[in-house]
């Protein structure tokens, strides 16, 4: 059931969101160390419960070193639901700096900007991997855009160069996750109702924000794959079998064969500290 009254309600509680949570973020940012990640968490668990989305995970975190996390893309719900999921940050586009409030979170949030031009990939990419060199996790959405939440485009492979890299590729992980919208108001969303949620083609930004949030509320599942482990030295064969894993998840959420499994995810205040040694070597 949609209400206009709903979505009011609903912009308000995201003025109120941004204006206690950015201080307490950036505050963190400042500090530094595991606050900013710890902050950035709570920002976006808050940021779900004024959406109403119910996440229901599967699998477990590699918290023993950095991590690039690889994900297919439906939505800007998308950062909410991972952000608040995966202690990463995210490499996005150089244009989502100038969207409404979205623009703002990301800046907070130590997003990688990047530009997509061809002359511009090097330099994206050194980018990338300084941030993995420092410690950072970071998540990459290799469609390049946005999808109807039903399948999952081919995987651009620029950024799983950092696999061909003579970078030690012992100090990071690469993790596949899949996201899949499958419920709305408790009921199967199925294909007619995920194009509400999922942000595609030419679809203007803030009306299709106003569509959703008329909504009820909506299930997420994510399903967080163990890391890919003998990387091969070729980014297409390392971007195809992300693409392969992340896909078959996808059709088994949207098919109803994924089981649940809340218990896996780990809260912050919980995390367990990465094995010094395991990082050190």
């Amino acid at each position: 059931m949609q209400s206009s009254l709903r979505a009011i309600i609903r912009i308000l509680l995201m003025f109120l969101w941004m204006t206690v949570w950015g201080p307490v973020v950036m505050a963190c940012r400042y500090i530094g160390g595991r606050s900013f990640l710890k902050a950035r968490c709570w920002m976006y668990k808050a940021g779900l419960k004024i959406v109403n989305i119910e996440l229901d995970v599967q699998g477990t975190i590699d918290r023993t070193k950095p991590v690039l996390f690889v994900s297919n893309h439906v939505s800007y719900l998308d950062i909410v639901v991972l952000g608040s999921l995966l202690p990463a940050s995210f490499i996005s586009k150089q244009e989502v700096k100038s969207w409404p409030m979205f623009g703002l979170v990301a800046m907070l949030t130590n997003t990688v900007f990047i530009e997509r031009r061809a002359s511009r990939t090097t330099q994206g990419l050194q980018h990338v991997k300084n941030q993995l060199q420092k410690g950072d996790s970071l998540i990459l959405f290799p469609e390049g855009t946005t999808t109807n939440g039903n399948h999952v485009k081919t995987f651009k492979t620029s950024f799983f160069q950092v696999v061909e890299e003579d970078m030690d590729r012992a100090m990071f992980s690469l993790q596949p996750v899949s996201i899949a919208y499958t419920h709305i108001n408790g009921l199967p969303m199925g294909i007619k109702w995920r194009t509400h949620f999922a942000w595609t083609g030419d679809a203007s930004l803030l009306p299709h924000v106003w569509d959703v949030l008329k909504h009820g509320g909506a299930r997420v599942e994510v399903c967080i794959h163990p890391p890919l482990t003998d990387l091969a030295h070729d980014r297409k064969k390392v971007a195809l079998q992300c693409q392969r894993m992340i896909a078959s998840s996808l059709s088994d959420s949207l098919g109803g064969n994924l089981k649940s499994s809340e218990s896996n995810v780990i809260p912050f205040t919980r995390e367990a500290k990465p094995d010094k040694k395991r990082r050190s070597a």
